[in-house]
């Protein structure tokens, strides 16, 4: 007993990834408490200011009972904080919940950021951590705390390519000896799969969809190589000369068309990591393969693309979807491990 608090004492309490789609709230020795998309619901102020009312799913649900009231909004954009208002004031919602806030009283915390934000940013977030309750804000990196949770050997010298498919963003990063050799990020999240889909319906069949119908075709019949298994889908949607209710019926076909652009730039963006690699780093990864993670990965097929492009092995996360909370609860237990992985921060 005294063995395991010798080991945590001084550990953070909270680990808290501040993604695009959702944010995830994990505890130490508890796992993960939060799962939620990230977004907030307000009521209009005066002088320009939000009155946030409720975060996450509960400002889902206030928002559907009492529509023309209140209004959703989302305060990152393609991975990066872009009302840090707003974000300071989600954060403290978050872990004032019940089953954080009666557990941690002034907590250490744990926040993941995209790779290569600037140190502006990096004090933006920290203080918002603090404003929102930490008494202390450590900073990692999303690519080396997704690495971590999908099992990587991110401390030895072997090198490691991972491909985080997120909602805003997709990074693709090299890894080796705790240290991110060479990542690049891409604006081909879930939510640009989303928009393609609904500006290429538009275009193509003259109807108007939302991104909620976008995500379900996505996800039902959306695939990387459609002539593997074509599918079909039948959705309501709107007509864009009339606004009448229309019925359309789509296929994988049309979901290829309507992504082709996104997922070639994301090729494109694997080569161009792979063009970087150190040649000895490469070879380790031509050899262990490539690793998918993130909720974007479970495009039917998207592995099989890659591998047929990149002549490379891939391969998903075991869990795709809880990968960086595995990873946070993985660094929250380990102190080598996250002195080794936290970001610097540049003293004034």
């Amino acid at each position: 007993m005294f063995q395991n608090l010798f080991k945590s004492y001084g550990m953070p309490d909270i680990y808290i990834d501040l993604g695009t789609a959702n944010t995830l709230v994990v505890l130490r020795e508890k796992g993960l408490a939060i799962n939620e998309p990230t977004v907030i619901a307000f009521t209009s102020a005066r002088h320009g200011k939000k009155n946030i009312v409720a975060v996450g799913n509960d400002a889902i649900d206030r928002t559907l009972k009492t529509p023309g009231n209140l209004f959703l909004s989302r305060p990152l954009k393609e991975g990066v904080i872009a009302d840090f208002d707003t974000t300071e004031a989600m954060l403290r919602l978050f872990i004032s919940r019940p089953g954080i806030s009666h557990w941690l009283a002034r907590p250490k915390m744990v926040i993941s950021l995209p790779y290569g934000v600037t140190d502006i940013e990096k004090d933006a977030v920290i203080q918002s951590g603090k404003s929102a309750g930490a008494r202390d804000v450590i900073l990692v990196e999303e690519p080396m705390v997704a690495a971590i949770g999908a099992g990587l050997p991110v401390q030895e010298p072997t090198g490691s390519l991972l491909i985080d498919f997120g909602g805003g963003t997709t990074e693709v990063a090299v890894i080796a000896l705790s240290d991110i050799v060479y990542c690049t990020s891409l604006r081909v999240g879930g939510h640009k799969l989303n928009e393609s889909i609904v500006d290429w319906v538009k275009k193509n069949k003259n109807a108007i969809i939302n991104e909620t119908t976008a995500e379900e075709l996505k996800i039902e019949i959306g695939s990387a190589l459609p002539e593997r298994q074509i599918l079909t889908k039948k959705v309501t949607a709107r007509n864009a000369n009339s606004g009448l209710a229309m019925e359309i019926e789509l296929t994988s076909k049309d979901m290829a068309n309507a992504i082709k652009d996104d997922l070639e730039e994301l090729i494109r963006g694997i080569k161009n990591a792979l063009e970087n690699t150190p040649p000895e780093l490469l070879s380790d990864i031509i050899d262990r393969g490539i690793t998918l993670a993130g909720g974007g990965c479970l495009l039917r097929d998207l592995d099989i693309r890659i591998q047929n492009e990149i002549k490379i092995p891939v391969k998903r996360a075991d869990n795709p979807l809880t990968t960086m909370a595995s990873g946070g609860e993985k660094i929250l237990q380990d102190k080598e491990l996250l002195e080794r992985i936290q970001l610097a921060i540049e003293e004034d």
